[in-house]
């Protein structure tokens, strides 16, 4: 992978991992949660907007009376409900948008919040390319195969529904895995991914809140596939247990943070063998100086070169750190970050290239 390849990443990555806008809203109408990019969206802080009302203050007058029947309705049959509305920007402008909301009920079968994500809508005519690229900026639906769907809280994962691509995804077609006709969903995963696919979702289930897993799948012709999963579990007035969500295929992404995995650790191995040689260097340098006895020229020349190459030591160490820093804190190594950092560190004033000619 080339410099200019890594950059393409870096950049498709930055965008892959901006979040869907979505919030929790109260059956009284007050905002109880929402994530950073709903934020960025209005520009309120998180605080600002658990002040406010969805329906009252987020909404235009004209749209609140066929927001509120949508959501009786999702009250009434629990179903998830999707419908369009302007959304009230804090400078009170308008942003189009699609909502996909759903009821999200407690163990005694009433209503306890809904959940909404947030689809951005074009404000003028696009192409249906134009249209797919926006709608995938804000959703985990875009070019990969992705699929939508409903299935049963059992170990199985009997899938109710299904919309999307599933036969690209998994080489099945829907029918075969509703109701287990020819396959299950969690035939497809695993043992090792399966135990802990169940966990992460009773965990969600249990807490009333979306969440998200990342796991592998084998397709029907037995190539294995990674995914990322995003949904909510939800209970139905007779006490049923259900998840709703997106899952879409991240294969390439994978692949992608195993080259760059790769390529740190032959960074660390080439700074490693760069300290070993400085290092030789510096103690040789030292003896020459120390047995010296005259031309005071050269010797100002060794002690000049000597510092270059604690610098340059010093230095490639400061940018190891800032890759391991920046790695830690996004979860996945980023190489890209090299280039930058040592350029960063080498600018400095004070460092003026080897003093050895």
């Amino acid at each position: 992978m080339n410099k200019g390849e890594i950059v393409r990443f870096f950049n498709d990555r930055l965008d892959y991992e901006k979040q869907q806008p979505y919030l929790i809203i109260s059956p009284d109408d007050q905002i109880m949660e929402c994530n950073w990019t709903f934020c960025k969206l209005t520009r309120y802080t998180k605080d600002e907007l658990k002040k406010l009302r969805w329906n009252m203050d987020l909404t235009p007058a004209e749209w609140r009376q066929k927001e509120a029947e949508t959501l009786d309705l999702l009250c009434q049959n629990r179903e998830p409900r999707v419908y369009r509305k302007e959304l009230l920007h804090k400078n009170r402008s308008r942003i189009p948008v699609e909502v996909v909301a759903h009821a999200i009920t407690g163990h005694d079968g009433k209503v306890h919040k809904y959940l909404a994500f947030i689809n951005i809508l074009p404000r003028h005519k696009h192409s249906r390319k134009s249209w797919r690229k926006q709608r995938a900026y804000f959703t985990l639906l875009g070019y990969a195969p992705s699929i939508y769907y409903r299935c049963k809280n059992d170990r199985k994962w009997t899938m109710k529904w299904i919309e999307g691509d599933c036969y690209k995804l998994t080489g099945y077609q829907a029918e075969d895995l509703i109701d287990n006709k020819t396959v299950a969903w969690g035939d497809l995963i695993p043992p090792d991914d399966l135990e802990r696919t169940w966990d992460v979702a009773q965990m969600g289930l249990r807490d009333s809140r979306p969440f998200q897993q990342e796991y592998r799948i084998i397709t029907a012709n037995g190539t294995e596939k990674w995914v990322l999963e995003q949904c909510l579990g939800i209970v139905n007035s007779k006490g049923e247990e259900f998840f709703e969500g997106f899952i879409t295929d991240i294969t390439e992404r994978k692949r992608s943070e195993e080259q760059l995995r790769a390529l740190l650790n032959d960074y660390e191995n080439m700074t490693s063998e760069i300290n070993n040689l400085t290092s030789k260097v510096i103690s040789h340098l030292y003896m020459i100086r120390d047995t010296i006895d005259h031309k005071a020229e050269a010797l100002m020349m060794i002690q000049k070169s000597i510092e270059d190459l604690l610098c340059i030591q010093s230095r490639l160490n400061l940018a190891k750190e800032s890759v391991n820093r920046y790695s830690a804190c996004q979860n996945i190594p980023f190489p890209i970050i090299l280039s930058t950092t040592i350029k960063t560190h080498l600018s400095r004033p004070g460092y003026q290239g080897s003093g050895l000619r």
